[in-house]
């Protein structure tokens, strides 16, 4: 959680942020708009973000 926290603070994004980007980004696939859902994905990608989806929905982690 520690490196967690400090890849948010590097960043400068809170994890309310990240999910209101997943929840876009979901809202996105739904709709078939992939190109923003993978500019979602790469924009959090550039900040550190990985995403992980799964059939129970998309979790986050930091990039390594």
């Amino acid at each position: 959680a520690d490196a967690r926290q400090r890849v948010l603070t590097q960043n400068n994004i809170s994890a309310d942020e990240i999910q209101a980007k997943i929840d876009a980004r979901a809202a996105a696939k739904a709709a078939r708009d992939y190109a923003t859902a993978d500019a979602i994905r790469g924009e959090l990608m550039a900040r550190g973000i990985a995403l992980m989806d799964s059939p129970n929905g998309t979790t986050w982690d930091i990039a390594m």
